[in-house]
């Protein structure tokens, strides 16, 4: 994938470089919400489902995974975006159930 500035890139190849260095934690930005305009919510959807997505998957080892926002509105939508990804329990809700 290649991040552009209308596009963001799904997380799929970062957490596979983390793996391959054997890191514990990652961060990522939330590129191109800011000036370009891309939608946060969307953004926070196709991030977070893709990073949940690939730690269930069993790749990598990642302990933690923190992304880097601009401000407060924006946390609101990312914390949003993650309980809608999640059931009740806090465990991720897989597109095949």
């Amino acid at each position: 994938s290649v991040a552009t500035a209308s596009r963001p890139a799904p997380p799929r190849r970062p957490l596979g470089a983390a793996a391959a260095e054997a890191c514990r934690s990652i961060a990522f930005p939330a590129i191109s919400c800011g000036v370009y305009g891309f939608p946060i919510a969307r953004a926070a959807r196709i991030a977070l489902g893709t990073i949940l997505e690939c730690l269930h998957a069993g790749a990598p080892d990642v302990d933690q995974v923190r992304y880097c926002l601009f401000a407060a509105a924006d946390l609101t939508v990312f914390e949003a975006a993650l309980e809608a990804l999640l059931d009740g329990g806090g465990r991720w809700r897989s597109p095949e159930l």
